[in-house]
């Protein structure tokens, strides 16, 4: 039985490093800490149990920020610190643009294009 304890941890660490999302990642962790928690403590085996502690409580202090964000998104209204006010014009804004000053990045815009002009074809002297 205790030796199945020490395979579960194992297995529940190796699971937890396949996972791709940080919640699921943390919470097998945080299973993986307890179950190895309970066989380091049956085999007597100190160090790891100190190990193991320090691990489960990073990983609650981890979900608690990942799950207490996520409440904390839910809220209705504004965010607190933040004004739902547009910004005075600054160094971190930027000017509003005309509908003929559409950014290209790089292309003439409409109305760089309607000034372009043909070059008319060369003169002959004769």
């Amino acid at each position: 039985m205790i030796t199945a304890l020490g395979w579960l941890g194992s297995a529940l660490i190796v699971a937890s490093l396949a996972m791709h999302r940080r919640v699921p990642f943390r919470v097998l962790n945080l299973l993986s800490a307890i179950v190895l928690l309970v066989f380091n403590f049956a085999i007597s085996l100190w160090s790891m149990e100190a190990l193991n502690g320090a691990v489960l409580v990073v990983n609650a202090w981890h979900l608690q920020k990942l799950l207490g964000g996520a409440r904390r998104q839910t809220l209705p209204g504004p965010k607190p610190g933040l004004s739902p006010a547009r910004p005075a014009e600054g160094w971190f804004t930027r000017p509003e643009i005309s509908h003929n000053e559409i950014p290209t990045y790089g292309r003439l815009t409409r109305a760089e294009n309607d000034r372009r002009s043909v070059p008319a074809a060369p003169k002959e002297h004769g």
